[in-house]
């Protein structure tokens, strides 16, 4: 399930709508609740898949991660059919890349760190009980692929960072300002869409 949503996702980036017709467009400018809308299919940061305009495919996909990656994980260590497959050594690699994938194109910052998290969580267990060295070398090339997707595309830049630092910061930052000015301050905190429920919470 959780392949053929990022599947889902895949497609719409690609065609602008998905395999049931659900526009890339339209999802993204009723999810986001912008008064003025993108027109363009290279300015939506955010896909969806099956979900619609509830921008919820990165939610879904980083809480089933986990789950997933351990059944995976000692259902492929116990069956006996599986050990001398040559495909057991890149099957897991290659679903978390494919999992990673329809996050990132979900443009849900919360959804990734929470898969990062699993990762290294899942590391951390199998230096623990194997003693694999091997599992820190993936993982450090894997971040650092991440990186550099999320560095050099503009839709991600602006989604993961700047978009981040902003909110953060005010509408007014800027990344060249934050290079070579120390003195920042969290100045827009009050304004915070998601700070506010926890100041709700607090009154």
């Amino acid at each position: 399930i959780n392949i053929f949503i990022v599947f889902d996702i895949l497609f719409q980036k690609f065609f602008g709508f998905n395999l049931l017709g659900i526009d890339a467009i339209n999802s993204y400018n009723k999810g986001m609740h912008l008064e003025i809308g993108v027109n363009k299919l290279s300015d939506v940061t955010r896909f969806s898949g099956l979900f619609g305009d509830e921008l919820i495919a990165g939610g879904y996909l980083s809480k089933f991660f986990f789950p997933s990656l351990f059944f995976l994980y000692f259902n492929l260590e116990k069956n006996e059919k599986s050990k001398n497959l040559k495909i057991k050594k890149f099957f897991i690699p290659i679903y978390i890349i494919i999992i990673l994938t329809g996050i990132i194109l979900s443009g849900e910052r919360t959804a990734l760190v929470v898969s990062i998290i699993t990762l290294v969580s899942l590391i951390i267990y199998d230096f623990i009980i194997r003693k694999n060295f091997k599992i820190f070398i993936y993982f450090f090339l894997l971040l650092i692929t991440l990186s550099v997707i999320i560095a050099n595309n503009k839709n991600f830049k602006n989604r993961f960072i700047k978009s981040t630092l902003t909110e953060l910061y005010g509408k007014d930052f800027s990344l060249q300002h934050y290079e070579f000015n120390s003195n920042l301050k969290f100045n827009n905190l009050s304004s915070n869409k998601h700070l506010s429920h926890y100041l709700a919470a607090i009154d």
